[in-house]
């Protein structure tokens, strides 16, 4: 598993199903991880506690992400709190980026101003099929969008950390 000790993620839906399960296994690789919900506050709170548990920091942010101003917030929030953001998880693609035109399937106008301004390193998004010869991994500024629809094995790339990590150890196996 790659070290992601001292990163940040943030992943949305992360309180129930797939969400969960992925927020929690970025915990386990080392990395503090935001935790966006729509409605479920108790579920979420799970979530975190799978987090905490683990021995990393978690953070609850409540958003529908469809509305770009909450997207705004929460990832200034998860900036703040964690100290920056370097992989953002999502169930939809950026509008534009990996999407279809049936309204099922249409990506989110938030993404795009937040990868602008906040620039996470990876975008990993699932929700678009992927059919013969479609691109799986598109660069936008300085973020990796990757379509991990199925399953993809993804290489982080994680540079040399600061030496200031404020001490901060991790466990992750």
């Amino acid at each position: 598993m790659t070290d992601l000790c001292g990163r940040r993620a943030l992943v949305t839906g992360a309180s129930r199903g797939i969400g969960r399960a992925i927020a929690l296994r970025l915990a386990q690789a080392g990395a503090d991880v935001g935790i966006n919900y729509a409605s479920s506050e108790e579920a979420a709170a799970e979530t975190l506690a799978g987090v905490e548990r683990l021995g990393r920091r978690g953070l609850l942010c409540r958003a529908d992400v469809r509305d770009s101003e909450a997207v705004d917030q929460m990832v200034k929030t998860v900036a703040s709190e964690l100290g920056g953001l370097d992989i953002l998880v999502t169930h939809a693609s950026p509008w534009g980026i990996h999407d279809q035109p049936d309204p099922a399937h249409q990506g989110f106008r938030a993404f795009l101003p937040l990868m602008e301004r906040f620039r996470p390193r990876y975008l990993l998004h699932g929700h678009i099929h992927l059919y013969r010869g479609e691109t799986q991994r598109t660069q936008y500024h300085d973020t990796t969008v990757i379509n991990a629809y199925g399953f993809q094995f993804i290489d982080i790339d994680v540079p040399e950390r600061a030496a200031s990590l404020d001490g901060q150890e991790c466990g992750g196996s």
